[in-house]
């Protein structure tokens, strides 16, 4: 799994979805979590943390957003050079599932619906690390 000191960013517009996730990574030990309420806050609290010791190492965006949706999220990180590997987890309501497939040929590593249960949530975390590592290793 993501190592527990990862900086770990949410990007979603609900207050309520922010506090849960959040919460549920504080659970299962990872502490460096920061939040943005929209697409475009979240591009820009990527940009203003790429270079510090705290650098964005995942993120978890929602896919219905204003000003920038996660789709467009994707499509911007994924065509930024030093942030075009970044891992990007989508997630949205069961009902989305078209928006899912969508994220994922946009360049998200795995998606998660809503409500997220802390199972899933592990789960997934150690997927994406393990296909973050074994794209390391082929380099």
């Amino acid at each position: 799994m993501f190592p527990l000191q990862s900086s770990i960013l949410i990007v979603d517009d609900s207050p309520v979805y922010l506090e849960m996730l959040e919460s549920l990574l504080r659970e299962l030990g990872f502490n460096n979590v920061t939040s943005a309420t929209d697409g475009k806050k979240g591009l820009e609290t990527l940009e203003a943390m790429k270079d510090t010791p705290n650098a964005i190492q995942l993120v978890f965006i929602d896919c219905v957003m204003p000003h920038v949706s996660g789709i467009e999220f994707i499509e911007r990180v994924r065509s930024h050079a030093t942030l075009s590997k970044l891992p990007i987890i989508i997630d949205s309501s069961p009902s989305e599932k078209d928006v899912f497939l969508q994220a994922l040929q946009k360049g998200a590593n795995s998606f998660l619906e809503k409500p997220i249960i802390k199972s899933a949530l592990e789960k997934c975390l150690k997927s994406v690390w393990q296909h973050c590592q074994s794209d390391k290793d082929k380099k």
